[in-house]
């Protein structure tokens, strides 16, 4: 399953552009995706999946700082 597909997943988003959206996200939803291995996915994906949600051209140089950005940007949409 490819990142952003796994993020919607988990948000109970019916389309992957809602996470370009605002919404509202439960703390376990957070909590789910904090818990992703980055290993699990690609730097390409993870800085992909940054850009994707944030709307901003965002490049990071390891999984973690983008997977924390991503999880910033998530958590303060309302």
């Amino acid at each position: 399953m490819e990142l952003l597909e796994r993020i919607r997943f988990i948000t109970n988003s019916d389309y992957i552009s809602d996470l370009a959206c605002n919404r509202y996200l439960t703390f376990y939803q957070f909590h789910e995706i904090e818990e992703i291995n980055i290993d699990d996915y690609s730097l390409k994906e993870w800085n992909d999946a940054a850009k994707y949600v944030s709307n901003q051209n965002k490049e990071f140089n390891n999984s973690l700082d983008a997977k924390k950005y991503i999880c910033s940007i998530l958590m303060h949409k309302e």
